[in-house]
Order: structure tokens, then sequence, then C-alpha cells
């Protein structure tokens, strides 16, 4: 009896895990481990977080000593230490919220934490290749050793032991080898990105910098009527500009009353956008308001503020300030930026024709003016838009011909200008320069029979009717329905029914086997019959590149004015002005003065 092969069971693969390089933190962790400003940044950001209300950095004189950050935040227990400081990357927000952790006394107390991608509990790196922290809370103290390994993993722990004690809080110290900051330079950049609280103090070898005495500071005071109750206010506002590492929770307007901050920083109070804060530049920008008399103003959770008319009045005080100490602040820059991105536009600008030049640069400053904290590559943007909007070659000759005028046409030219000013001047001659282009521009392409008279020729023969006449150039001529289907019954027989399809949306052209055909009009409108009759119709049929226009031509559109009048579709008795454009006349034909 044959028995059946049984296949051999698949052997079990052995699983690799990664390993991690020597100085993988030191690489991923950037500025961080770098820059002294960076890691005593996020180190005091995690006491905020811990809802600390004091916190100590001491620094040491030289490299060498001791350098440590305390504070009296809600602390650690051990098995939170292991899960919170050991797991690489820890989520602050998935495990414990978007909100700062208070110790039970401080459990009426709201922020917003900073804390979300867990690197910043190793900013001691910085400084030297291991470092200790000791976390206590609910009675105990635990001491840990920390340093950054390889192979199988980045960081390791030592715990150092477990001693009694109260209370509550972190103190993290490091033997600083390495980028030892001075002292004054992280005090002022500290205070000044957290000022804003009043409720949380930073000390630097034992010494604060009050708001007051920040450098920098200005400070103003500020006096608010309620004209519906005759409340009244009185404010002290201080305006301070931090580095760049400050968050967009950190800038903005914070209210303070009676000492305690109100709801969070920002630029939007009571629905009143105050400043644009998207920017990096508003990103620097903290305006502390210190006030005490809205006590009955605050919401009881003190996360902002009632509804009431002194309310409104005081924001409406402060953004009126604010907008005007940031224009003064910044207006060397503003100026600054402009002139820059101008002279990076100096080549384009030049090309233009002065009128346009002058909009260009009034654009420019004027988005300056209104938003002093415009960044240059935004500035630069709408500079180079309106320049590729009016690019064209400034009118040289005219200004030549202008120039080359004898005494008399000068003494003329002056009295112009004593009646218009230098503005509409150049507006004028803007205007000239176009309309000769627009002449010396037909007068190359009538000639070519090749041409697409359609989207080259058409477009600035329609857009130019003051080649027909001023009386032309009236913006009310446009197409209508009533219009549209004279035309089509004048036509249907002469062109296909392919000629009525709009073309690129353009309701008032029709396009023949030889030439392009548009009929535009104005109205009069009677109100009291509330009915609409046209009162002038402008059409004009444009022949192909080369064309010659002859007798039949003119008959034609002696024609077209005949059949539309009596079409049955046009209201009203308008007079109609036909107009045949080609590249030259028959010599032998006459020309009349109708535009035939």
């Amino acid at each position: 009896m044959a028995r059946k092969a049984r296949a051999a069971a698949p052997q079990q693969q052995p699983l690799f895990s990664s390993l991690f390089e020597e100085d993988f933190f030191f690489r991923t962790l950037g500025d961080l481990v770098r820059v002294p400003d960076v890691a005593l940044g996020e180190l005091v950001a995690n006491a905020w977080d811990a809802g600390a209300v004091q916190v100590g950095i001491t620094v040491p004189e030289e490299a060498g000593g001791t350098l440590a950050v305390e504070d009296d935040g809600s602390g650690l227990t051990e098995p939170e230490f292991y899960k919170r400081w050991m797991t690489l990357a820890y989520n602050r927000q998935k495990h414990q919220g978007s909100d700062a952790e208070f110790p039970p006394e401080r459990s009426n107390m709201r922020r917003r934490a900073y804390g979300r991608n867990g690197q910043g509990r190793h900013a001691l790196l910085c400084f030297g290749e291991v470092y200790e922290v000791e976390t206590w809370r609910d009675g105990a103290s635990n001491r840990f050793e920390v340093r950054a390994t390889s192979g199988k993993d980045p960081f390791v722990a030592r715990h150092l032991g477990r001693t009694k004690r109260s209370g509550h809080g972190t103190r993290l110290s490091v033997k600083a080898r390495h980028h030892v900051p001075d002292p004054d330079r992280i005090r002022e950049v500290l205070a000044s990105r957290y000022l804003h609280d009043p409720n949380f103090e930073i000390l630097v070898n034992e010494v604060s910098i009050p708001l007051p005495d920040l450098p920098g500071a200005y400070h103003e005071r500020l006096h608010v009527e309620d004209p519906e109750t005759g409340r009244t206010a009185d404010l002290e506002l201080y305006a301070i500009e931090a580095d760049a590492g400050r968050t967009k929770h950190q800038s903005g307007v914070a209210l303070w009353v009676g000492g305690r901050l109100v709801g969070q920083p920002g630029w939007t109070v009571l629905g009143t956008t105050i400043l644009d804060g998207r920017t990096r530049a508003g990103r620097r920008l903290t305006f502390v308001v210190k006030t005490d008399d809205l006590y009955d103003d605050v919401l009881p959770d003190w996360t902002g503020f009632k509804a009431t008319s002194l309310v409104f009045a005081v924001v409406q005080t402060v953004t009126d300030a604010v907008r005007r100490i940031v224009g003064t602040m910044y207006a060397d820059r503003v100026r600054e930026t402009t002139n820059e991105v101008l002279t990076d536009y100096r080549d384009a600008l030049e090309n233009l024709a002065p009128g346009d030049q002058v909009e260009v640069v009034e654009v420019a400053e004027s988005m300056s003016i209104s938003n002093p904290l415009v960044s240059r590559d935004v500035l630069s943007a709408a500079v180079a838009g309106v320049i590729d909007a009016k690019q064209r070659t400034a009118p040289q000759a005219l200004v030549e011909r202008i120039m080359s005028l004898p005494d008399e046409d000068i003494e003329s030219l002056q009295q112009l200008l004593d009646e218009w000013s230098v503005r509409d001047a150049l507006t004028v001659l803007d205007e000239i320069g176009r309309r000769i282009k627009v002449v010396e521009a037909l007068e190359k392409l009538m000639d070519d029979k090749d041409i697409d008279e359609v989207h080259v020729i058409h477009p600035l023969v329609t857009q130019a009717r003051w080649l027909f006449g001023p009386e032309y150039e009236s913006s009310e001529y446009s197409s209508n329905s009533g219009l549209r289907a004279a035309v089509k019954k004048v036509l249907g027989k002469a062109v296909p029914a392919s000629a009525f399809e709009n073309p690129g949306k353009r309701p008032d052209l029709v396009i023949g086997p030889d030439s392009t055909f548009s009929a535009v009009a104005t109205e009069d409108f009677d109100p009291s019959t509330g009915m609409a009759s046209f009162r002038r119709i402008l059409v004009i049929e444009l022949k192909k590149g080369g064309a010659t226009i002859i007798r039949k031509h003119m008959d034609q559109a002696n024609g077209y004015v005949e059949d539309l009048l009596h079409s049955g579709h046009v209201d009203g008795s308008p007079f109609v002005h036909a107009f045949v454009v080609g590249n030259e006349v028959d010599q032998m034909l006459p020309v009349t003065t109708n535009g035939v």
C-alpha cells in the first residue's frame, strides 16, 4: 500500500531586532542637544506642563560644574517615570491630554500644555552625556541616572534609590562639560517667553526679571471709558518681543486681572482679531495688559471675559494701541523690507510705464504699513503679481517726443500740469502709450494672411473701441439675447450653424468663412413701462489678415444695418454704427465718414 508523503514543516525564521548608532540621540534631537536656549526652553516647558508655578535654573560659572533645573510641578511616581520617561517619542497628548497636569492644591488652574513628542525631557544631553532625574510625589522620591547608549537601546536609565519626601516636583542635573550658557541670556530669553502668565516664575541663579525690567519691553498706560454704563478701566500695557522660540500659545495679547491671567494669550479677543499672528514675526510678540478694574467682567472659571460693554471698549482700545505700537516698533523694518523687495525687482520696474511704477511702489508700501508683520516672501510675491499684471514696455518714444517739444508746446504742457497732478499726467501718458502700441500692433498683424484673427486681432479691435471714436469707449456696450437673436437671423443664411456656438464663451462673436462679426449695444430703460430698448448698436466686421475692403464689403455692411433694424428682435429706434476692418481699402473706393 502506497503512502502519501508528508510535506516538511517550514522552518521558523529568526526575528532580528533593530539597533541604534552611538550618536543616534545627538543626530535626531538636533538643536535640542546643541543650543542651550532651546534645551533649557524645553525643560521649562516640561515644568509648565507639570503644573509648576516656579522653576529654578542653576547655571555653573564654568565647565564641569553642575547645571540643574528644578520645578514644583506634579512630579512622577516610579511607574510613571518608566512609562513616560522611558518611552521613546512618548505621545503626551494621547496619554495625558492637551492640558497641563496640576498638583491637587492647584486643581482650579488651567493651562495649555506644550509637550507633544516626548523629546524635550532629554535636553540635558546638550550639556553632558549622563544626567540625573530626581522626582517626588505621594510621599516618595526616586532618583534615576539616564545616559545615551547604542545597540539595542538608544538610552538607558538606572534606578539610584528611593527615599521619603513630602511635596511634589522634579529636579534634573548634569555635569555641564560643554555648551555652558550665559545666565543673563537664558534669563531674558525664558522670561520673555513665559511672562504672559503671572503665576509662572522663572529664576536663573535665584534671580528673576520682573515684567517692567525686561530688556526691550515697551510700557504704556491706557484709560478706557464705557459710554453706555459710565464704567472705566485703567490699563497698563507691556509690549514684549521674544526670540523665534516662542510658540503660538505664548504670543498675542495676555490679559491680567488682579495679577492673574484670564484665558490664554491670543490675537483674537471676544471675536475681535487684533493682529494676524500667523506670520513668523507675529509669534515673537506678546502684549501683556494689566488691570484691577475688570473683576466683575471675568467668567467664574477665569477662562475668559463676559461680553460686557466695558470689555468690548477695552478690547477696542487695546486693538488700536497694539496696531499703533506695532507700526511704530516695526517702522524701520517696514521701510527696510519694502526697499529690499523693490530693489529686487528694480529691473522689472524700470521697464514699466512711469504711472505703473508709482502704483507698484504704492501697493508695496500700503501692504507694509497695513500689516507691519508681513513677511518679505509674501510682500515679494505681491509685488511680483502686480508687476506681472502691468508688464509692458514704457512708452519711451512718447516721452522722447515730449522732451523734444518746442517752447510754446512746453508752456501748454506746463499749464496742463498746473491743473492736473503728476499722477494724473502719468496715467494719461500710460494710456496714450498703450493706444500707440495697439495701433502699431494692428499695423503689423493686419498684413499677415495666416494670422488667427479670432484670438489675436479681434480682441485688440473690440477691446479698443476708441479706434472708431471716443463715443464707443463706454462700458455700457454689451451683448444680450435680443441682439444675439437679431444677429442670428441676419447672418443665418450666410454662415454655418457652428458659427453661433460662441467660441471662447463670447456671446457677441460670430465666425464666418472670411471674417469675424461682432455686435454690442447700449440700452435705454423706461421706468414707466419697465422695458428696455436699444439706444445704439455697434457692429464690427473684421476681415481676415491681408484683406482689402471693396465696394461689396461696404454694401454688405449697409445690408446688415437694414436687416438688423427689420429683424423684429430690435426694440426701439436705435442708431446702428457699422464698421468694416481690413488691412487696406481699395484705392478706387471712396471712403465715407459713417465708418463703413
